[in-house]
Protein backbone atom coordinates (compact mmCIF):
# COMPACT_ATOMS: atom_id res chain seq x y z
CA UNK A 1 0.00 0.00 0.00
CA UNK A 2 1.05 3.28 -1.04
CA UNK A 3 0.23 7.13 0.37
CA UNK A 4 3.19 9.19 -1.60
CA UNK A 5 2.29 10.87 -3.96
CA UNK A 6 2.79 9.24 -7.84
CA UNK A 7 0.95 10.03 -10.92
CA UNK A 8 -0.24 6.95 -13.10
CA UNK A 9 -3.15 6.45 -15.65
CA UNK A 10 -5.29 3.34 -15.27
CA UNK A 11 -8.25 1.45 -16.07
CA UNK A 12 -10.66 1.64 -13.14
CA UNK A 13 -10.37 4.32 -10.43
CA UNK A 14 -12.01 3.05 -6.95
CA UNK A 15 -12.68 5.64 -4.86
CA UNK A 16 -13.33 4.18 -0.97
CA UNK A 17 -11.52 1.87 0.85
CA UNK A 18 -14.54 0.16 2.69
CA UNK A 19 -15.49 -3.42 2.04
CA UNK A 20 -17.45 -2.37 -0.90
CA UNK A 21 -14.84 -0.88 -2.53
CA UNK A 22 -11.88 -3.62 -1.63
CA UNK A 23 -14.52 -6.22 -3.61
CA UNK A 24 -14.44 -4.19 -6.53
CA UNK A 25 -11.25 -3.41 -6.71
CA UNK A 26 -10.69 -7.17 -6.17
CA UNK A 27 -12.89 -8.41 -8.46
CA UNK A 28 -11.98 -5.63 -11.23
CA UNK A 29 -8.10 -6.59 -10.90
CA UNK A 30 -8.79 -10.30 -11.03
CA UNK A 31 -10.97 -9.47 -14.57
CA UNK A 32 -7.31 -8.16 -15.74
CA UNK A 33 -8.28 -4.83 -15.34
CA UNK A 34 -5.67 -1.78 -14.55
CA UNK A 35 -7.37 -1.06 -11.10
CA UNK A 36 -6.64 1.61 -8.47
CA UNK A 37 -8.18 1.87 -5.06
CA UNK A 38 -8.43 5.10 -3.67
CA UNK A 39 -8.62 5.93 0.28
CA UNK A 40 -8.42 9.15 1.88
CA UNK A 41 -8.37 7.86 5.49
CA UNK A 42 -4.64 6.60 6.74
CA UNK A 43 -6.05 2.62 6.97
CA UNK A 44 -8.76 0.77 5.13
CA UNK A 45 -12.31 0.53 6.19
CA UNK A 46 -12.22 3.22 9.13
CA UNK A 47 -15.75 4.57 8.90
CA UNK A 48 -18.47 1.70 8.34
CA UNK A 49 -16.51 -1.68 8.13
CA UNK A 50 -14.66 -1.81 11.16
CA UNK A 51 -17.95 -1.03 13.20
CA UNK A 52 -19.92 -3.87 11.58
CA UNK A 53 -22.25 -6.31 13.61
CA UNK A 54 -20.07 -9.00 11.13
CA UNK A 55 -23.90 -10.68 10.58
CA UNK A 56 -24.76 -12.45 7.40
CA UNK A 57 -28.70 -12.72 7.94
CA UNK A 58 -30.48 -14.10 4.83
CA UNK A 59 -33.98 -12.05 4.43
CA UNK A 60 -32.51 -8.62 5.76
CA UNK A 61 -32.68 -5.90 3.73
CA UNK A 62 -35.18 -6.50 1.04
CA UNK A 63 -35.07 -8.62 -2.18
CA UNK A 64 -31.77 -7.09 -3.84
CA UNK A 65 -29.29 -7.21 -0.80
CA UNK A 66 -30.51 -11.45 -1.04
CA UNK A 67 -30.05 -11.73 -4.73
CA UNK A 68 -26.38 -10.19 -3.73
CA UNK A 69 -25.59 -11.87 -1.05
CA UNK A 70 -26.63 -15.14 -2.77
CA UNK A 71 -24.22 -14.30 -5.79
CA UNK A 72 -21.01 -13.90 -2.92
CA UNK A 73 -21.83 -17.21 -0.88
CA UNK A 74 -19.38 -19.22 -3.05
CA UNK A 75 -17.11 -16.40 -2.31
CA UNK A 76 -17.47 -16.86 1.26
CA UNK A 77 -17.28 -20.89 1.26
CA UNK A 78 -14.47 -20.81 -0.63
CA UNK A 79 -12.66 -18.49 2.08
CA UNK A 80 -12.48 -15.54 -0.40
CA UNK A 81 -11.38 -18.05 -3.18
CA UNK A 82 -8.55 -19.29 -1.21
CA UNK A 83 -6.92 -15.84 0.13
CA UNK A 84 -8.52 -16.17 3.68
CA UNK A 85 -6.03 -17.70 6.35
CA UNK A 86 -8.93 -19.44 7.75
CA UNK A 87 -13.19 -19.68 7.15
CA UNK A 88 -14.74 -16.04 6.94
CA UNK A 89 -18.25 -17.56 8.26
CA UNK A 90 -19.35 -19.45 11.32
CA UNK A 91 -22.81 -20.70 12.11
CA UNK A 92 -24.77 -18.63 14.74
CA UNK A 93 -28.33 -19.27 15.96
CA UNK A 94 -30.91 -16.50 15.81
CA UNK A 95 -33.44 -15.72 17.54
CA UNK A 96 -36.40 -13.01 17.22
CA UNK A 97 -37.99 -12.30 20.39
CA UNK A 98 -41.35 -10.32 20.56
CA UNK A 99 -41.05 -8.11 23.52
CA UNK A 100 -44.33 -8.81 25.51
CA UNK A 101 -44.90 -4.70 25.90
CA UNK A 102 -44.15 -4.37 22.06
CA UNK A 103 -43.12 -0.85 20.21
CA UNK A 104 -44.31 -1.86 16.82
CA UNK A 105 -43.35 -5.62 17.01
CA UNK A 106 -43.39 -7.26 13.44
CA UNK A 107 -45.17 -10.52 13.68
CA UNK A 108 -44.42 -11.33 9.89
CA UNK A 109 -40.91 -12.05 9.65
CA UNK A 110 -39.84 -13.75 6.57
CA UNK A 111 -37.93 -16.85 7.18
CA UNK A 112 -38.30 -17.43 10.78
CA UNK A 113 -39.83 -20.54 12.26
CA UNK A 114 -41.95 -20.08 15.72
CA UNK A 115 -40.79 -22.09 18.18
CA UNK A 116 -41.63 -22.66 22.01
CA UNK A 117 -39.67 -21.24 24.98
CA UNK A 118 -37.76 -25.01 25.66
CA UNK A 119 -36.38 -24.22 22.33
CA UNK A 120 -35.59 -21.13 22.85
CA UNK A 121 -33.82 -21.36 26.38
CA UNK A 122 -31.46 -24.22 24.79
CA UNK A 123 -29.70 -21.76 22.52
CA UNK A 124 -30.26 -18.37 24.96
CA UNK A 125 -30.50 -19.52 28.59
CA UNK A 126 -30.46 -15.98 29.79
CA UNK A 127 -34.20 -14.93 28.31
CA UNK A 128 -36.71 -14.57 30.57
CA UNK A 129 -39.90 -15.58 29.17
CA UNK A 130 -42.37 -13.63 31.11
CA UNK A 131 -41.06 -10.39 29.41
CA UNK A 132 -41.28 -11.89 25.97
CA UNK A 133 -44.75 -12.70 24.26
CA UNK A 134 -43.07 -14.82 21.10
CA UNK A 135 -39.74 -16.25 19.64
CA UNK A 136 -38.90 -17.36 16.28
CA UNK A 137 -36.13 -19.02 14.98
CA UNK A 138 -34.29 -17.91 11.86
CA UNK A 139 -31.65 -20.26 9.49
CA UNK A 140 -28.88 -19.65 8.10
CA UNK A 141 -27.26 -17.03 9.99
CA UNK A 142 -23.63 -16.68 9.98
CA UNK A 143 -21.01 -14.70 12.39
CA UNK A 144 -18.67 -12.84 9.50
CA UNK A 145 -14.78 -12.73 9.79
CA UNK A 146 -15.06 -9.01 8.67
CA UNK A 147 -11.51 -7.88 9.29
CA UNK A 148 -10.25 -11.27 7.54
CA UNK A 149 -12.97 -10.93 4.99
CA UNK A 150 -11.14 -6.78 4.03
CA UNK A 151 -7.56 -8.32 4.52
CA UNK A 152 -8.67 -11.37 1.91
CA UNK A 153 -9.46 -8.96 -0.81
CA UNK A 154 -6.90 -6.59 -0.27
CA UNK A 155 -4.88 -9.24 -0.65
CA UNK A 156 -6.22 -10.47 -3.60
CA UNK A 157 -6.66 -6.81 -5.43
CA UNK A 158 -2.76 -6.61 -4.99
CA UNK A 159 -1.99 -10.00 -6.17
CA UNK A 160 -3.89 -9.21 -9.12
CA UNK A 161 -1.96 -6.18 -10.14
CA UNK A 162 -4.22 -3.48 -8.40
CA UNK A 163 -2.51 -0.88 -6.09
CA UNK A 164 -3.86 0.75 -2.98
CA UNK A 165 -3.49 4.05 -2.25
CA UNK A 166 -4.07 5.41 1.36
CA UNK A 167 -4.35 9.02 2.07
CA UNK A 168 -4.69 9.91 -1.04
CA UNK A 169 -8.83 11.99 -0.96
CA UNK A 170 -10.19 12.58 -4.60
CA UNK A 171 -9.65 16.26 -4.09
CA UNK A 172 -11.10 16.78 -7.32
CA UNK A 173 -12.36 14.91 -10.55
CA UNK A 174 -13.24 15.64 -14.20
CA UNK A 175 -13.39 14.35 -17.51
CA UNK A 176 -10.53 15.09 -19.88
CA UNK A 177 -10.05 13.65 -23.23
CA UNK A 178 -11.97 10.49 -22.38
CA UNK A 179 -10.29 10.04 -19.24
CA UNK A 180 -11.17 10.78 -15.58
CA UNK A 181 -8.76 13.36 -14.18
CA UNK A 182 -8.33 12.72 -10.12
CA UNK A 183 -6.44 14.92 -8.27
CA UNK A 184 -5.41 14.81 -4.54
CA UNK A 185 -3.00 13.02 -2.97
CA UNK A 186 -2.26 11.52 -5.92
CA UNK A 187 -2.90 12.34 -9.68
CA UNK A 188 -4.77 9.48 -11.18
CA UNK A 189 -6.07 9.20 -15.08
CA UNK A 190 -8.84 6.42 -15.10
CA UNK A 191 -11.04 5.60 -17.93
CA UNK A 192 -13.57 4.69 -15.43
CA UNK A 193 -14.53 5.52 -11.79
CA UNK A 194 -16.27 3.65 -9.46
CA UNK A 195 -17.92 5.07 -6.26
CA UNK A 196 -17.74 3.69 -3.34
CA UNK A 197 -17.22 6.19 -0.76
CA UNK A 198 -20.03 5.32 1.21
CA UNK A 199 -21.58 8.19 3.21
CA UNK A 200 -19.86 10.48 0.97
CA UNK A 201 -21.09 8.90 -2.65
CA UNK A 202 -23.47 11.82 -2.68
CA UNK A 203 -20.41 14.71 -2.25
CA UNK A 204 -18.19 12.68 -4.63
CA UNK A 205 -21.06 12.68 -7.37
CA UNK A 206 -21.08 16.81 -7.25
CA UNK A 207 -17.99 16.98 -7.10
CA UNK A 208 -17.60 14.91 -10.20
CA UNK A 209 -20.28 17.51 -11.74
CA UNK A 210 -23.03 15.10 -11.53
CA UNK A 211 -25.97 14.57 -10.01
CA UNK A 212 -26.23 13.05 -6.95
CA UNK A 213 -28.87 10.26 -5.71
CA UNK A 214 -30.20 11.75 -2.00
CA UNK A 215 -28.24 9.01 0.43
CA UNK A 216 -28.94 9.42 4.15
CA UNK A 217 -26.21 8.31 6.60
CA UNK A 218 -27.86 7.00 9.70
CA UNK A 219 -25.94 6.36 12.79
CA UNK A 220 -26.31 3.17 14.66
CA UNK A 221 -24.83 2.56 18.31
CA UNK A 222 -23.16 -0.10 19.70
CA UNK A 223 -21.09 -1.01 22.66
CA UNK A 224 -19.37 -4.28 24.26
CA UNK A 225 -20.17 -4.96 27.99
CA UNK A 226 -18.92 -7.67 29.83
CA UNK A 227 -21.28 -10.93 31.62
CA UNK A 228 -21.33 -13.28 34.08
CA UNK A 229 -23.63 -16.04 32.00
CA UNK A 230 -23.69 -16.89 28.74
CA UNK A 231 -21.68 -18.76 26.77
CA UNK A 232 -19.77 -18.13 22.85
CA UNK A 233 -22.38 -20.28 20.83
CA UNK A 234 -24.92 -18.53 22.46
CA UNK A 235 -27.93 -17.50 20.17
CA UNK A 236 -28.02 -14.50 18.91
CA UNK A 237 -31.21 -12.34 20.38
CA UNK A 238 -33.26 -9.89 17.89
CA UNK A 239 -35.78 -7.85 19.20
CA UNK A 240 -38.71 -7.59 16.73
CA UNK A 241 -40.13 -4.14 17.74
CA UNK A 242 -36.21 -3.11 16.50
CA UNK A 243 -35.51 -1.63 20.06
CA UNK A 244 -32.43 -4.08 19.97
CA UNK A 245 -29.95 -6.76 19.48
CA UNK A 246 -27.47 -8.77 21.22
CA UNK A 247 -24.64 -11.20 20.58
CA UNK A 248 -21.93 -13.12 22.44
CA UNK A 249 -18.47 -11.37 21.35
CA UNK A 250 -14.92 -12.73 22.41
CA UNK A 251 -13.34 -12.78 26.24
CA UNK A 252 -16.63 -12.82 27.62
CA UNK A 253 -18.12 -9.79 25.94
CA UNK A 254 -21.91 -9.08 24.82
CA UNK A 255 -22.00 -6.87 21.92
CA UNK A 256 -25.30 -4.87 21.84
CA UNK A 257 -26.89 -2.53 20.05
CA UNK A 258 -30.24 -0.62 20.34
CA UNK A 259 -30.54 -1.08 16.29
CA UNK A 260 -31.15 2.74 16.00
CA UNK A 261 -30.95 4.61 12.79
CA UNK A 262 -30.15 8.51 13.77
CA UNK A 263 -29.83 10.78 10.47
CA UNK A 264 -26.48 12.12 10.72
CA UNK A 265 -23.78 14.05 8.64
CA UNK A 266 -21.31 12.13 6.91
CA UNK A 267 -18.44 11.77 9.36
CA UNK A 268 -17.08 9.62 12.54
CA UNK A 269 -20.10 9.51 14.61
CA UNK A 270 -20.49 9.48 18.64
CA UNK A 271 -22.76 7.14 20.49
CA UNK A 272 -24.83 8.65 22.92
CA UNK A 273 -24.71 7.43 26.66
CA UNK A 274 -28.62 7.87 26.85
CA UNK A 275 -28.82 5.12 23.53
CA UNK A 276 -26.56 3.01 25.36
CA UNK A 277 -28.71 3.21 29.02
CA UNK A 278 -31.67 2.35 26.98
CA UNK A 279 -30.69 -0.49 25.30
CA UNK A 280 -28.95 -1.98 28.39
CA UNK A 281 -32.65 -1.65 30.26
CA UNK A 282 -34.08 -3.41 27.49
CA UNK A 283 -31.81 -6.35 27.30
CA UNK A 284 -32.10 -6.79 31.12
CA UNK A 285 -35.82 -6.78 31.17
CA UNK A 286 -35.47 -9.56 28.75
CA UNK A 287 -32.95 -11.31 29.95
CA UNK A 288 -31.08 -12.38 33.22
CA UNK A 289 -27.68 -10.96 31.71
CA UNK A 290 -28.01 -8.03 34.76
CA UNK A 291 -25.54 -5.83 32.40
CA UNK A 292 -24.16 -3.38 34.83
CA UNK A 293 -20.85 -1.59 32.71
CA UNK A 294 -20.03 -0.56 29.01
CA UNK A 295 -16.36 -1.88 28.20
CA UNK A 296 -16.55 0.28 24.75
CA UNK A 297 -19.04 2.16 22.80
CA UNK A 298 -19.19 3.17 19.57
CA UNK A 299 -20.89 4.00 16.58
CA UNK A 300 -21.19 3.66 13.17
CA UNK A 301 -23.22 4.79 9.46
CA UNK A 302 -25.74 3.09 7.82
CA UNK A 303 -26.15 4.68 4.44
CA UNK A 304 -28.91 4.51 2.21
CA UNK A 305 -31.10 5.61 -0.98
CA UNK A 306 -34.87 6.50 -0.81
CA UNK A 307 -36.18 3.54 -1.51
CA UNK A 308 -33.54 1.71 1.05
CA UNK A 309 -32.42 -0.46 -1.88
CA UNK A 310 -28.60 -0.80 -2.83
CA UNK A 311 -27.75 1.69 -6.13
CA UNK A 312 -25.23 -0.40 -8.14
CA UNK A 313 -25.40 1.08 -11.57
CA UNK A 314 -23.83 3.58 -13.78
CA UNK A 315 -24.84 7.07 -13.17
CA UNK A 316 -27.62 8.18 -15.50
CA UNK A 317 -25.34 11.25 -17.18
CA UNK A 318 -21.90 9.42 -17.37
CA UNK A 319 -21.98 5.67 -17.58
CA UNK A 320 -18.33 6.08 -16.69
CA UNK A 321 -19.19 6.51 -13.47
CA UNK A 322 -20.20 3.81 -11.59
CA UNK A 323 -21.94 3.99 -8.58
CA UNK A 324 -21.54 0.84 -5.60
CA UNK A 325 -22.80 2.74 -2.58
CA UNK A 326 -26.39 2.61 -0.52
CA UNK A 327 -25.52 -0.62 1.01
CA UNK A 328 -27.23 0.28 4.31
CA UNK A 329 -26.51 -2.24 6.79
CA UNK A 330 -26.05 -4.90 4.69
CA UNK A 331 -22.39 -3.53 2.99
CA UNK A 332 -20.29 -6.49 4.33
CA UNK A 333 -22.52 -9.67 3.43
CA UNK A 334 -23.19 -8.44 0.14
CA UNK A 335 -19.91 -7.11 -0.24
CA UNK A 336 -18.68 -9.70 -2.90
CA UNK A 337 -21.82 -9.69 -4.62
CA UNK A 338 -21.89 -6.29 -5.06
CA UNK A 339 -18.20 -6.06 -6.04
CA UNK A 340 -18.96 -9.11 -9.04
CA UNK A 341 -21.83 -6.83 -9.92
CA UNK A 342 -19.38 -3.86 -10.32
CA UNK A 343 -17.03 -5.66 -12.46
CA UNK A 344 -19.85 -6.98 -14.87
CA UNK A 345 -21.07 -3.70 -15.22
CA UNK A 346 -17.07 -2.42 -16.23
CA UNK A 347 -16.45 -5.27 -18.13
CA UNK A 348 -19.74 -3.97 -20.31
CA UNK A 349 -18.11 -0.71 -20.78
CA UNK A 350 -15.01 -2.01 -22.10
CA UNK A 351 -16.53 -4.61 -24.38
CA UNK A 352 -19.16 -1.72 -25.67
CA UNK A 353 -18.15 0.91 -28.85
CA UNK A 354 -18.16 3.70 -25.91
Amino acid sequence: MRSQRQDRTVDVAVIGGGIAGASCAYHLAREGLGTVLVERETELGTHSTSRSAATLLPGYGGQENDELTEAGRPFFASSAEGMAEHPLLAPRELLWIYPREPEGANHDLPGTVPIDYEAALAMCPVLRPEAIDAVAWQAGVYDIDVDGLLRALVRGATHHGAEVLLASEAASLRRQRGYWLMEGGAEIRARVVVNAAGAWADELAERSGLAPVGFRALKRTAFVSPVSTGQQDMAMVVSADNSFYFKPDVGGLMLCSPADETPVAPGDPRPEEIDVAYTIDRINVHTTLQIRSVRRAWAGLRVFAADRRPVIRPHQDDATFIWCAGLGGTGVQTAPGAGQRVAEIVQGLFSSDW
